[in-house]
């Protein structure tokens, strides 16, 4: 198939400001290389609050969107993985190199900027754009079956499964999310799949009754002595985990509060900004022997099984999309997607086969 000359995408210009701009493709692919009809690409929580202004540290312009889903239309001759209609995801640039990438820690790439899709002056993924050339490293099939606003949450459950496996779990945990958002309950989805007994914390009401409808008990903070029902929860043993899924200083007090008196641990899931300050002694990490940890990004084996628990159904995640959008649309796409109580937004690419 014939590349297409340029394409369209959108990208933020400025604080409250998405536009859609155009943008040349190469004439050829390369070795490795993919030609990617992109369909859909959700809004990510990274990617509204820089709209919002709350991350304007990463740059303008920025071509983000990284939640992204699309159909091989085209091939370097060395590609042996996908064929010609496959559905992928795609995971951010990785050298493939260096000492990191060779240790199957992709997320820490220390050549990702040298890898980035070509486009000077531009903070770029692209995922909202209707065609993109990519490395096939990058990229992991997903099921046809799933519906596309559902595909594209391969990103977001992949950074789930590679944060909680820096946990240690034994079925039975008692576990508490902090954050009925859209990540708050992915981890809730993911840490039931381990065989963990989950209760998400939230103060708004509207993702309250959303967490309830995925089945999990819930506690409002602001309405209820949390201490008392997690003691009840725990059977007065503190709890074996907490995730942070909100960064406030609230929430982090609250897990240190909450946390078991021996061998808790802390999942620190969410950045903030400005960020809270962890007030804690040394020598309670070291008697308590409490674990925090830190978590961001993903590795390809992280994708790969994202991808298999969407594909299978094991991880339920209809009922965290909220809303389409046109590319056309995406200053509304980004207004939507910033409001409170607000899950995914898809920001439709192209048009579907089903429609």
């Amino acid at each position: 198939m014939e590349i297409p000359k340029e394409t369209k995408y959108g990208c933020l210009t400025s604080k409250f400001h998405a536009e859609v701009r155009m943008i040349s493709l190469p004439d050829e692919l390369k070795s490795g290389e993919i030609l990617i009809r992109q369909e859909a690409c959700n809004i990510c929580t990274a990617d509204y609050t820089q709209w919002l202004g709350q991350r304007e540290h990463r740059g303008y312009p920025m071509a983000g969107g990284h939640e992204g889903v699309g159909t091989v239309i085209a091939k370097a001759d060395d590609v042996y993985e996908f064929n010609l209609g496959d559905r992928i995801a795609f995971i951010f640039p990785y050298c493939g190199h260096c000492k990191n990438c060779k240790m199957g820690r992709q997320d820490e790439c220390t050549c990702r900027e040298k890898v980035k899709l070509p486009l000077k002056g531009t903070q770029q993924y692209f995922g909202f754009s209707q065609y993109m050339v990519r490395h096939s490293r990058y990229c992991v099939k997903i099921s046809r079956k799933l519906p596309l606003p559902e595909a594209c949450f391969v990103e977001p459950v992949a950074t789930v499964l590679n944060a909680q496996n820096n946990l240690t779990h034994r079925l039975g945990d008692t576990v508490l999310v902090i954050g009925g958002g859209t990540m708050g309950l992915l981890n809730a989805e993911v840490e039931r799949l381990r065989g963990s007994k989950v209760i998400v914390s939230e103060v708004m009401e509207e993702k309250l009754k959303k967490a309830e409808e995925m089945g999990f008990e819930t506690i409002n903070p602001q309405e209820t002595d949390i201490k008392t029902v997690i003691d009840e929860f725990t059977d007065h043993e503190g709890l074996d985990i907490v995730i942070l899924a909100v960064g406030n200083q609230v929430a982090l007090n609250q897990a240190l509060d909450l946390i078991k008196k021996k061998n808790g641990q802390i999942l620190f899931f969410s950045a903030s900004y400005p960020s809270a300050e962890l007030n804690i002694p040394a020598n309670r990490i070291h008697y308590d022997k409490l674990r925090l940890l830190g978590a961001f990004n993903s590795t390809l084996i992280d994708f790969y099984q994202a991808s298999r628990l969407l594909g299978n159904k094991l991880v339920n995640v209809s009922k965290l999309v909220d809303s389409i959008y046109d590319l056309n649309d995406i200053q509304e796409a980004f207004k939507r997607a910033s409001e409170p109580n607000t899950y995914r937004v898809c920001v439709k690419l192209n048009e579907w086969e089903d429609e």
